[in-house]
């Protein structure tokens, strides 16, 4: 169920706040979504506001819930109506503070074959993402972390090449799942389900932590898991396009999908081979990116425990495992904290370098007013 504000109780928690004891400018932003997304939005405001020497301070508001219910869409007290019509909004509270309320949401890609409710208006930001968790699979910042781990000793995964192949692999998907976005009828029956091109599908076809467990059991090595995975993923992406035209026929050909791809370059500026981002951000980080993440840091140190010199003293052999413990966790479960504490700190780095499409996000604040 929605939470439901009205603007007087908007305008209360505004004049309440107690986040700084000095005067100056404050954004206070309402989130969509999970605290996650205060890290995000958070680290994106202070970054900005920095380096472009605004003197303004960054609040997090509260999560609020968002009805999916028609007719919630279309009642102006609707969650949606109301954070359009509060975003922008500015009050002076008892501190002589002037605080500016805005909105944060996950653009989910809906812009791509929709024009949803956030969409070109002020003191409303989105991810143009899918989400900020595809902000986290930034391959070039993969790489640079995990070879400290390497030593540059052993060949890594290359998550550069890994996603831009998994995007590759996942093009024609995508297009059918923008295709039937776009297309959708709610009487049409011969409409693609869900759960044969939808988030379920698109789970089912990225989950790789059963694979990556064979991998762990035949101890492949990095390069030659990172090829296999690919393999595999290519595999269920044919078999879901061949059921797909199985059931609907052939509704995107090879020009039907170069144009959808190309509107997509010219108008979004999105490349091939970087269509990671537009799918649903949780399966891409929790379901793709963390297995083989995981395995990646099991490998590398089963390596390094492998090539100690058998002839080393005990103590000294004692001294290196406890080493390569520190580095990588002593259980499995020290070391899936190691990773989650690199991965998650990656969108950091991506607004940093103004990463597209954070770099889209950044231009939304040059032309915003604060």
């Amino acid at each position: 169920m929605a939470v439901i504000l009205t603007e007087s109780e908007i305008k209360h928690r505004l004049y309440s706040l107690r986040f700084f004891k000095d005067a100056g400018s404050v954004v206070v932003a309402i989130h969509e979504d999970y605290k996650d997304d205060q890290k995000f939005w958070g680290h994106l405001f202070y970054t900005f506001f920095r380096e472009k020497s605004i003197k303004m301070d960054y609040a997090p508001f509260y999560t609020v819930a968002i009805s999916k219910s028609e007719k919630d869409k279309n009642d102006n007290r609707s969650m949606h109506g109301l954070l359009t019509q509060m975003a922008g909004y500015s009050v002076t509270n008892k501190n002589n503070q002037q605080l500016r309320l805005i909105v944060c949401v996950d653009a989910d890609s809906k812009y791509l074959y929709e024009t949803p409710w956030y969409l070109n208006k002020p003191y409303i930001f989105h991810t143009y993402a899918y989400s900020i968790e595809n902000y986290n699979c930034f391959g070039e910042f993969l790489n640079q972390k995990f070879a400290e781990y390497s030593l540059n000793q052993i060949s890594t995964i290359d998550f550069v090449q890994l996603f831009k192949d998994f995007s590759l692999a996942l093009s024609t998907l995508f297009c059918y799942w923008v295709y039937n976005k776009s297309t959708y009828k709610p009487k049409d029956k011969n409409r693609m389900k869900s759960n044969e091109v939808g988030k379920e599908k698109q789970k089912e076809i990225m989950s790789v932590e059963k694979f990556c467990a064979y991998l762990k059991k035949s101890k492949i090595d990095l390069q030659t898991a990172q090829n296999e995975i690919l393999t595999e993923i290519s595999k269920r992406v044919k078999e879901c396009i061949d059921e797909l035209e199985n059931n609907y026929g052939k509704l995107i050909d090879e020009n039907t999908k170069q144009e959808m791809l190309d509107k997509f370059k010219t108008q979004y500026g999105i490349e091939e081979q970087d269509l990671f981002l537009y799918f649903k951000g949780h399966w891409i980080f929790e379901e793709f990116l963390i297995p083989i993440a995981q395995y990646q840091f099991w490998y590398l140190k089963e390596e390094f425990l492998s090539i100690l010199p058998p002839s080393i003293d005990k103590k000294s052999h004692e001294e290196a495992v406890r080493r390569i413990n520190n580095q990588f966790g002593e259980t499995e479960a020290e070391s899936n904290i190691k990773i989650k504490t690199i991965v998650e700190k990656i969108h950091e780095i991506a607004i940093h370098h103004k990463i597209s499409p954070i770099n889209k996000i950044w231009e939304d604040l040059l032309s915003t007013s604060f």
